[in-house]
């Protein structure tokens, strides 16, 4: 896919340039620079607004057929769930990412819920101005609603514990946590966004 100006620009830095999604970013420069470098298996699983993940294999990057190999936000964890934007039904990141945070708080108030009182005194009453900054921002402050949305959120975000599990299996090695917080800014938990480092063994076939 051509993406207007990139020639431009690379020819303007005399530089070579490359445009991907930012969990193949990430992890290409953990793989370079961090906690990855000098590894040549690792998976990222990236915890925020949405859930996403890169996968590296022989120093390179794996993108899959369709080039979404690496996106683990989409694997069913809730049978007949809550209907994703890709189509499916249950995808992890309905239940453990910055927008089903947002999702779960705008439902109450739009159910005029009281448990939704404080937090839309925050927002004037609308509940389309509640945004995740502002719910992670209230359960600092001691709201009781915001501090229970995020802790359901930690508990959904369990099924990161099963993927590392079987990753470790795939490929075997250590873990590496690197703190990454998004705009939505859910926690600074270093588990937010998970590196797994490998030893330099190919998974299995």
């Amino acid at each position: 896919m051509r993406v207007q100006g990139v020639e431009a620009l690379g020819a303007r830095l005399d530089l070579p340039i490359s445009i991907d999604n930012d969990a193949n970013a990430a992890l290409w420069a953990e793989h370079r620079f961090g906690a990855a470098r000098g590894t040549t298996h690792a998976v990222m699983i990236t915890l925020g607004t949405g859930i996403g993940g890169a996968i590296l294999v022989g120093g390179h990057l794996v993108r899959g057929r369709y080039g979404i190999a690496g996106e683990f936000g989409h694997m069913q964890v809730v049978p007949g769930g809550q209907r994703c934007e890709c189509g499916n039904r249950g995808c992890w990141e309905q239940y453990s990412s910055g927008n089903a945070l947002v999702r779960e708080a705008r439902g109450l108030a739009m159910a005029n819920s009281p448990m939704a009182t404080d937090l839309l005194a925050h927002v004037g009453g609308d509940p389309a101005s509640l945004t995740g900054p502002m719910i992670t921002e209230a359960a600092r402050a001691g709201d009781a609603t915001a501090t229970e949305l995020l802790a359901d959120l930690d508990d959904d975000a369990g099924a990161l514990d099963w993927v590392v599990a079987e990753v470790r299996n795939t490929y075997g090695g250590r873990h590496c946590y690197v703190v990454e917080l998004d705009d939505h800014g859910i926690d600074s938990s270093p588990r937010r966004t998970t590196v797994v480092v490998t030893n330099t063994r190919a998974p299995t076939p």
